[in-house]
């Protein structure tokens, strides 16, 4: 499956998703008078919707996490060592201070 993007909470596209889920729940107590074949339908429908919201969760976290690990790398990338007593020994004896 490509890319999943994501859908900001009160997006119209999830506001009726929500909205359809609420109204089968309420009339779940009438799915008897489905055929057998529209609720297996209707129930790998709804089984593969939700393996696609949580591939899209896993997509988004390791998305997190790999930007996350991304900018530990370039900060410790960025932040040189500290001089050690030796170095700043040297560099002091390189560039002498001149006193007046």
């Amino acid at each position: 499956m490509g890319s999943l993007s994501y859908i900001p909470g009160r997006s119209t596209l999830l506001l009726l998703f929500k909205a359809a889920r609420g109204r089968l729940m309420i009339t779940s107590e009438y799915l008897g008078s489905l055929s057998e074949a529209r609720l297996t339908s209707a129930t790998e429908e709804m089984n593969q919707i939700s393996d696609d919201i949580r591939e899209a969760i896993n997509v988004s976290s390791a998305h997190d996490d790999a930007a996350r690990r991304a900018s530990e790398l370039a900060e410790r990338q960025a932040t040189p060592p500290p001089l050690s007593n030796n170095a700043q020994q040297l560099s002091s004896a390189s560039h002498p201070s001149t006193g007046t």
